[in-house]
């Protein structure tokens, strides 16, 4: 995962009660999308890595609509425009 700028990671469990402080990783930043917005923990969810020297030209807008997880993310990367969408349908 260290050589990669972005690494996505689905079915992740995490939820309100869990700390990003426990799961982030040296040199990256962590963006999460919960699949619920409570303490209870279900089988899904979101973890996008992005290396600190990637830069993201907005926070990456999550949202979770109709049984989909949609993370979209705009970055300044060598490729003009780069945009990275994750989605995990359920």
């Amino acid at each position: 995962m260290q050589k990669a700028d972005v690494n996505i990671c689905v079915e992740t469990r995490l939820c309100t009660a869990d700390i990003s402080d426990d799961y982030n990783l040296p040199k990256f930043q962590l963006y999460r999308n919960d699949y619920s917005q409570s303490n209870v923990r279900t089988s899904y969810g979101t973890a996008v890595y992005v290396a600190n020297n990637i830069l993201c030209s907005q926070i990456p807008y999550r949202f979770n609509y109709n049984q989909v997880e949609i993370t979209i993310m705009v970055t300044n990367h060598l490729i003009k425009h780069l945009h990275v969408i994750g989605y995990l349908s359920l």
